[in-house]
């Protein structure tokens, strides 16, 4: 009987020196010094917008309140609005020309917020209304008897010393299911992310330009009918009619899925990657999910509005909370994202 071996069992335990093992050792090391830098980005994109936020040209309302006032206002980063009295100011708020108001008119200060633009800029103003209560805003503007009055307190009173605390109002509060806005803030990372997803591995099923674009729309209209039925009816963090909620959550998933579809199918992995990458480190940033967009540094307080985390976000607010106004700048957004993607999704293949 032969011993010889055969070519296959003389090199099966044999390492690879050849191309073939270059190739691998040089892919090795690329991922594994590479995939640490790429950890790195990540989590400076998606830490500093919160770690270097400061307000600028934040818009806040303000009623009786002195060009010093306003000043101060201005040296902390917002953009004070003047309003004849806390009605007009209100009507602002709902209106989304402002964040907020203060209310500097006597006999009481009051802070008017709306949560549910911003619960971080709720939150500032009610500290800003707060400072400014204790070196005595409501005795501005005030006759001057009355300011007589309101500056000699009695040393008796046990709040003699104590600064006044304003008067809180929620003028567009968020749902009782979501008080402080977070359920909603934390369903945008899997949301677009899922979108992305979905319109990658939508265009490894079915490639075809018809057949891709009609389960990528079909994946946008269930998901957004769903998780609009899931966030308003089940979970109650959501307010706005349903079918408003919807469409807005479709256009948004669709802005994503149609453009990542269409790069996957064009360019295959590389494709997501990019739309992934791009949505992670500037969509989602700046997507004013715990910080308005004044609040931001750059790059993100300039891109972000332009991508679809910020705007699916703004315009959902807006119809959901402030009955349609201020979304035709959010809408426009998706809706050319959306365009995009479905001029790439029907345009044919290179290779046929």
């Amino acid at each position: 009987m032969s011993t010889t071996a055969t070519p296959t069992e003389r090199t099966a335990g044999a390492p690879d020196t050849g191309d073939g093992g270059g190739r691998r050792l040089l892919t090795g090391a690329a991922l594994a010094l590479g995939l640490p830098l790429l950890v790195a980005l990540l989590v400076f994109c998606l830490a500093s917008p919160a770690t270097n936020a400061t307000p600028e040209d934040l818009p806040v309302g303000v009623v009786g309140a002195t060009g010093t006032t306003e000043d101060a206002l201005r040296d902390e980063g917002f953009e004070p609005h003047a309003y004849e009295d806390a009605d007009q100011a209100r009507e602002a708020i709902r209106d989304r020309e402002v964040y907020g108001a203060l209310v500097l008119t006597p006999p009481e200060s009051t802070v008017l917020v709306a949560s549910a633009a911003s619960a971080n800029v709720a939150a500032t103003l009610r500290q800003q209304g707060t400072a400014l209560a204790a070196q005595g805003p409501a005795t501005e503007g005030a006759p001057e008897g009355q300011r007589d009055a309101g500056s000699t307190p009695d040393q008796g009173s046990p709040d003699a010393s104590a600064p006044a605390q304003p008067a809180v109002e929620d003028v567009v509060p968020n749902p009782d299911g979501d008080p402080n806005g977070a359920a909603l803030a934390s369903g945008l990372l899997p949301l677009i992310g899922v979108a992305a997803a979905a319109g990658s591995a939508l265009s490894r099923a079915d490639p075809r330009r018809l057949a891709l674009l009609g389960w990528t729309t079909l994946f946008a209209l269930v998901g957004g009918f769903v998780i609009a039925l899931l966030l308003r009816d089940a979970m109650d963090v959501l307010g706005g009619g349903l079918w408003s909620d919807a469409g807005v959550l479709s256009l948004t998933l669709f802005s994503v899925a149609s453009v990542s579809a269409s790069l996957s199918r064009a360019i295959g992995v590389p494709g997501f990657a990019l739309v992934i990458l791009t949505l992670v480190t500037v969509g989602l940033p700046a997507s004013g999910t715990q910080l308005a967009p004044e609040s931001l540094t750059e790059p993100w307080r300039t891109a972000g509005p332009y991508l679809q985390p910020a705007a699916g976000l703004d315009l959902l607010r807006g119809t959901a909370y402030f009955d349609g106004a201020a979304t035709a700048g959010p809408a426009a957004v998706l809706l050319s994202w959306s365009a995009l993607g479905l001029v790439l999704l029907l345009l044919p293949r290179r290779n046929g």
